[in-house]
């Protein structure tokens, strides 16, 4: 039998796990988790890293109204690995077993006391913290993620994450899917960074990668795509972003369903997309489209709704129709202050839209900014 103090401490080990997964930490709490079970054994290390991807994947899966079981699930799985793990050890080795874990616990907690640090406002997700930039949360399958760490802390987390794929890459081959998902964490991570154009090169380095193991339509393969098809058109590549849009989003609803947030978010970037590409008129019809798709889901004051309609007031303006853009952006600012209030960090771009659009000289040239409003990521990261 373990004591007290073994069962808390496997019990916080549970909690940590499932605490970490889906978030930028999840690799290397994953790697350190693995080691911590392998003892040296790749076989007993192999296994772990399949367990906790697979309740990484569960969590991610579940339906809104049922993750917190999901999550309470795998927390008391977890807690039972590490108090089988912990009874098998030789009390010699226990002692040195139990001192790893509480140190994975406060590897977690540092991290999460840092990450408290971060600017995550989500324009679409109607929450954040109140720090001194904007981001919108890309890991809900929205655009960017600014930190308040220097560009310099983003560019050392994605030199980090190299050497994580080469630990995987020597541990699991090149063609594990754990691999292939660290080589898409680290594309993400270049992307933010400030490099969008080998983000997107990267991205589709793993597509092509993965899609000869498996099949393009391979519900994770779909995933890489819809990250691919991001990076691309926020590289300023409009034309070739759209194409890939328009070939992933028909795969994407048959595997999500129509109503798939992806498949919304997917819908709504191709349309900004479109426009840029040249063809606003058709962007402004996707958009009604969507808008329409979106209120019947959600109602009329759902943030995703909102965001939707930012994007369809630049399509509007793109189209030749400034002040009718910025009468669009007028009403999402009274309607942002009524559902998100005054301080809302999605009424400042709302804001800015409108005085552009309010003070537009026809003719102006309208630069790459205007087809990515809420993006913090410029092709040449200078706009």
């Amino acid at each position: 039998m373990l004591d007290e103090l073994l069962l808390a401490t496997a019990a916080a080990g549970g909690t940590a796990v499932v605490q970490a997964a889906g978030t930028d930490v999840w690799l290397t709490l994953q790697r350190h988790v693995a080691g911590w079970f392998g003892r040296g054994n790749p076989e007993r290390e192999t296994g772990a890293i399949r367990r906790l991807q697979d309740t990484a994947d569960q969590i991610a899966d579940a339906e809104p109204q049922a993750v917190e079981s999901v999550r309470a699930r795998h927390e008391g799985f977890w807690q039972g690995q590490f108090e089988g793990h912990l009874m098998d050890l030789p009390p010699d080795a226990r002692e040195e077993a139990v001192a790893g874990l509480d140190h994975l616990v406060e590897l977690l907690r540092r991290t999460e006391a840092a990450e408290s640090q971060q600017v995550t406002v989500k324009v679409n997700g109607g929450s954040g913290t109140n720090n001194t930039a904007i981001g919108v949360g890309i890991n809900n399958g929205h655009v960017g993620n600014v930190y308040s760490q220097p560009a310099s802390s983003r560019t050392e987390k994605a030199a980090e994450l190299v050497g994580h794929v080469r630990d995987f890459t020597a541990l699991l081959g090149p063609d594990h899917r754990n691999v292939l998902i660290g080589r898409a964490n680290h594309a993400n991570a270049v992307g933010e960074s400030g490099n969008p154009s080998e983000a997107a090169r990267l991205y589709g380095d793993v597509v092509d990668h993965w899609s000869r193991l498996s099949s393009p339509a391979d519900p994770e393969v779909l995933m890489i795509r819809y990250q691919h098809a991001k990076w691309v058109g926020e590289a300023g590549r409009a034309g070739e972003s759209v194409r890939l849009y328009d070939d992933l989003i028909p795969q994407l609803a048959e595997a999500h369903g129509t109503n798939g947030r992806y498949v919304l978010q997917a819908r709504r970037w191709q349309a900004i997309l479109v426009a840029e590409a040249g063809d606003a008129e058709r962007a402004v019809r996707l958009y009604n489209e969507l808008i329409a798709h979106q209120t019947d889901l959600f109602g009329e004051d759902d943030v995703d709704t909102l965001e939707a309609r930012c994007y369809l007031a630049q399509c509007v303006g793109a189209a030749g129709d400034a002040a009718r853009a910025a009468q669009m952006h007028d009403a999402l600012c009274s309607d942002l202050r009524r559902v998100l209030g005054p301080e809302h960090a999605s009424l400042v771009v709302a804001e800015r839209w409108y005085h552009f659009w309010h003070t537009y000289q026809e003719g102006t040239p309208l630069g790459w900014r205007v087809f990515h409003p809420l993006s913090f990521y410029s092709p040449s990261w200078r706009e």
